[in-house]
């Protein structure tokens, strides 16, 4: 669909100046925002699918030990957002150009490298293959239009990655994505390990629990209030009938309905609970 088309446009200026042309316009600009979150969706799913289908295809026992002493494996890729993928080239210290499959995810950057039709993370250098987000530096490598710097200002001690594309066009838009994802990374100092998981979903089950429990004594302080002004009224109503305080039983046998054995035996458990 077209917004630009002459019989729109000349629809549109000619209803210029009247109620039509308002409403027209306001119909055309929620045209354009469902078209373009209709496409945003579209690419949001398109990007899932590509991720499910580069996590298929990693080695089943593939992880990186990272400077930090946490280990990232598969699994840590599952619940992060695909941002951009695309073969690229790491150059070594030896100068040689290593081709890599680069995964931009929401807060880091994956190198991997395929073998046996599968893919791993690359090694090169002894450099880990996963960078964080967390205070990446993107710089252009001087004379070189087709490569980028890629520098990790971590704690455990800083590294440079020089990054080849295809074209300039390439290192632009991958320059900008990353510089992007940098800007909105999430604020977290270091990647979350399985041991941190674990804690933070002991924590959520606790708070849980926790939860539950004052809800249920809620519940208790109501139901207790709630049975007392019922006593209340029996006894208001026993007082009403004439029996005085020497005829608790009386009182209670009102309260619970009948002498039946269930009665009498819920007078007596009312009693003691009272007592």
């Amino acid at each position: 669909f077209c917004f630009k088309s002459s019989y729109v446009l000349f629809l549109w200026l000619s209803l210029e100046g009247t109620e039509d042309y308002e409403a027209l316009t306001q119909a055309l600009t929620l045209l354009k925002e469902t078209i373009t979150e209709v496409d945003l969706r579209v690419h949001r799913s398109e990007k899932g699918q590509r991720l499910n289908e580069i996590i298929a295809k990693m080695e089943p026992k593939s992880s990186v030990k990272l400077k930090n002493g946490m280990t990232f494996r598969k699994h840590n890729m599952e619940n992060r957002q695909l941002l951009l993928d695309g073969m690229l080239y790491w150059k070594t210290a030896s100068g040689r150009l290593k081709d890599i499959l680069a995964v931009l995810l929401t807060d880091v950057l994956l190198l991997l490298q395929e073998k046996d039709q599968k893919y791993i993370f690359s090694s090169v250098d002894a450099k880990p293959p996963v960078i964080s987000l967390q205070k990446l530096i993107v710089r252009e490598v001087a004379n070189e239009e087709k490569a980028m710097f890629l520098i990790s200002a971590s704690l455990k001690g800083p590294e440079m990655y020089e990054i080849h594309t295809a074209s300039k066009e390439e290192r632009n838009t991958w320059m900008t994505l990353i510089r992007g994802a940098v800007e909105s990374c999430p604020d977290e100092e270091e990647i979350t390990n399985e041991a941190d998981i674990e804690r933070k979903q002991a924590y959520e089950r606790a708070a849980r629990v926790k939860d539950y429990e004052e809800r249920l004594n809620l519940k208790d302080t109501y139901i207790m209030q709630t049975l007392s002004e019922k006593l209340q009224l029996y006894i208001d109503m026993a007082d009403i009938y004439g029996f005085d305080d020497s005829s608790q039983g009386s009182k209670m046998r009102l309260f619970v309905g009948s002498d039946s054995a269930d009665s009498l035996q819920g007078e007596s458990t009312l009693l003691a609970a009272i007592a």
